[in-house]
């Protein structure tokens, strides 16, 4: 089963939200000063506000293999009969127990594929005996090692992960910018630069690192 996105937050991993571990006026002051083709952007926009998700490495992983491969509508159907059927709350944590205990035939019925069944029964156990690290122990965990256990679980690749530590834990080094999707999306960046004389190649792979470090 190949990585997927994680899509936009979902109220069900609303408990412990992170705050923004930085001023998102300067920030935006920043992107401007290291890369003026961004002024356009973010007039339009203003800084940046996203505010991490939160909730727990499970509860986050099981969302995204709800999403894996699916439409956000289609998707979020999909997650909350799953949620509906573990019986977790509207913005609680999920049990991996009540996962483990729910058979396949439930699973398939809340509209998760067969590969997707074995994938969230698989995530519930890896949980249960520690390999899916607590919200707790995540906290004392580097980024490559959090990457290290959760890629054991099935369906979960380093993609996914990345995007559990950007957007979940708010961990802002991440920068899964080799990845196919977004090589897809600089692309199409690429042929509209070269629609408009004058201006650059947008840069990719170690370029987009170095932009984002800068």
């Amino acid at each position: 089963m190949p990585d997927a996105p994680m899509p936009e937050r979902s109220a069900a991993l609303g408990a412990g939200a992170v705050p923004l571990g930085y001023d998102p006026a300067a920030a935006a002051r920043h992107l401007v000063a290291v890369e003026p083709r961004l002024v356009p952007i973010v007039e339009a926009v203003g800084p940046p506000s996203y505010v991490p998700r939160g909730g727990t490495p499970f509860d986050a992983l099981l969302r995204a293999i709800c999403y894996q491969q699916l439409n956000g509508k289609a998707a979020a159907t999909i997650h909350r009969r799953v949620l509906a059927a573990l019986g977790t709350p509207e913005g609680g944590a999920s049990d991996p127990a009540a996962l483990l205990n729910q058979p396949e035939e439930a699973l398939r019925a809340c509209g998760l594929s067969r590969a997707k069944t074995a994938a969230v029964h698989d995530l519930a156990r890896k949980t249960m005996e520690g390999t899916v690290p607590s919200l707790d122990d995540l906290h004392a965990l580097d980024d490559e090692a959090v990457i290290r256990r959760l890629v054991l679980v099935r369906g979960v690749g380093p993609w996914t992960v990345e995007m559990l530590l950007l957007f979940t834990r708010g961990r802002l080094r991440r920068a899964p910018c080799l990845r196919p999707a977004v090589g897809r999306a600089r692309s199409h960046a690429q042929a509209a630069s070269r629609a408009r004389r004058g201006v650059s190649p947008v840069p990719f792979g170690g370029g987009v690192v170095r932009l984002a470090a800068a």
